[in-house]
C-alpha cells in the first residue's frame, strides 16, 4: 500500500505547480543572475595581469632604473610590467587619458610616477617606484659611509625573504568568496521544500480541504498517507537541488570542490529539513492555506537573509551579536555544511 500511494503522489509532485516553479526553475534563475553579477567581479578586482606603462626618459641620459624596468618587463612567469613606447610625455599622456596603460613613469633626476586613477596596478607601480628609492638610497649612503659592505649589501637586498609560508588545507583549489552566495542559494532551495510540505500536511487535514476530506475518510492508516506524501515530497526536493547543483557545477562552471558527493548528501539533508519545517507550519492551527504559505515563505527568507543569501557578511554580523542564532537557522546551517 504504500508503494502506491507513493508513486501515485510521485506522479502528482511533478506536474507543473506552483511549487515546482519556487523549488526548480526560481533557483536556476536567480542562479544564472548570480553569474551575470558576479561573475566578472573577481576578474575585474583580484585577478593579476601584467600592467601596461610607459617609461618616459626626461634627462636623456642612461639610468639605472631603466634597467630595472627591462627586467621586470622581461617575458617569462614573473614578468610583471608591459612597456608600451611612447616618445614623449604628450604622447604617453594621450596613452594614458585612453586607458592604454595603467600609469606613467618619468626618469629624471628621481623616478616619478603619473596616475590618472587609484587602482592595483597603480599601487603596485608606486610599490615599485617606492621599492628602488629605498634600495637605492640604502646603497648610496652605504657607499658614503662604508663603501667595503656594499656587495654584502647588493646581495641581501636582491635576495626574496618571505615570512610566509602557503599551506593547502584541501586538495582543491580555493574557492572565491562569490562561492557563498552560491551555496545560500542552495540553502534556500534546501527550504523552498517547505512549500511541498505544506501541500503534504493541508492534504491529510479534513478541515481545510476537499481533498483532505476525502482522504480522510479512506480505510488507509494515516500514518502511511504521512509518509508517502513525505517521503515523495523530498524525492522531489532532492531531485530539483540535484538538477540545480549540476547546473551550477557543470553548466556555469562554479567552482564546489572536489567533494561534490558531499554536496549532493549535504543537499539531500537539507531537503529533508526543508520539507519537514513545511509539514510542521501546515499542521498548525486552523489558518487557511495562503496564511500559512504568507509564514512559511516569511520564515525562510528571514532565515536565508540572515545566512547570508542577500549579504555574505550578514551571517558574521549574527555570529558576533547572537551566535547562538547561527546554531539554529537551518540557511546559515546548510551553507556551513556545503562551505565545509
Amino acid at each position: 500500500m504504500f508503494i502506491h500511494l507513493f508513486k501515485y503522489k510521485l506522479k502528482m509532485a511533478i506536474r507543473p505547480t506552483q511549487e515546482l516553479f519556487w523549488t526548480l526553475c526560481f533557483p536556476i534563475l536567480l542562479g544564472t543572475m548570480f553569474f551575470i553579477a558576479f561573475g566578472n567581479i573577481l576578474a575585474a578586482n583580484e585577478n593579476f595581469e601584467i600592467i601596461p606603462v610607459s617609461v618616459v626618459n626626461e634627462s636623456g641620459a642612461p639610468s639605472e632604473f631603466t634597467s630595472v624596468l627591462d627586467e621586470l618587463a622581461a617575458s617569462g612567469e614573473n614578468q610583471l610590467l608591459e612597456l608600451v613606447p611612447a616618445s614623449d610625455l604628450s604622447e604617453a599622456k594621450d596613452l594614458l587619458k585612453n586607458a592604454k596603460i595603467s600609469g606613467i613613469i618619468t626618469i629624471g633626476e628621481t623616478p616619478a610616477l603619473i596616475v590618472k586613477e587609484n587602482g592595483i596596478n597603480q599601487s603596485i607601480l608606486k610599490a615599485v617606484l617606492d621599492q628602488y628609492q629605498q634600495i637605492s638610497s640604502t646603497i648610496k649612503n652605504a657607499a658614503t659611509t662604508n663603501p667595503e659592505a656594499i656587495q654584502s649589501i647588493v646581495s641581501t637586498l636582491s635576495s626574496s625573504i618571505s615570512t610566509n609560508k602557503e599551506i593547502l588545507l584541501t586538495d582543491e583549489t580555493n574557492t572565491d568568496c562569490m562561492t557563498w552566495y552560491y551555496f545560500a542559494l542552495i540553502s534556500m532551495t534546501c527550504l523552498y521544500g517547505g512549500l511541498l510540505g505544506l501541500k503534504c500536511a493541508l492534504s491529510i487535514q479534513a478541515n481545510l480541504s476537499s481533498l483532505a476530506m476525502r482522504r480522510s475518510i479512506s480505510p488507509t492508516h494515516k500514518l502511511k498517507l504521512i509518509l508517502a506524501d513525505y517521503t515523495s515530497a523530498v524525492c522531489i526536493q532532492f531531485a530539483s537541488l540535484v538538477i540545480l547543483i549540476c547546473y551550477l557545477v557543470f553548466v556555469l562552471g562554479i567552482n564546489f570542490g572536489n567533494k561534490l558527493g558531499l554536496t549532493f548528501v549535504t543537499a539531500f539533508v537539507g531537503s529533508i529539513i526543508g520539507v519537514a519545517n513545511g509539514v510542521f507550519i501546515g499542521s498548525l492551527g486552523k489558518k487557511s492555506e495562503n496564511f500559512k504559505s504568507a509564514v512559511l515563505l516569511g520564515i525562510t527568507m528571514l532565515c536565508c537573509f540572515l545566512g547570508g543569501l542577500m549579504d555574505c557578511t550578514m551571517r558574521y554580523k549574527i555570529e558576533d551579536v547572537f551566535p547562538l542564532f547561527n546554531r539554529i537557522n537551518p540557511s546559515a546551517l546548510i551553507s556551513d555544511a556545503l562551505y565545509s
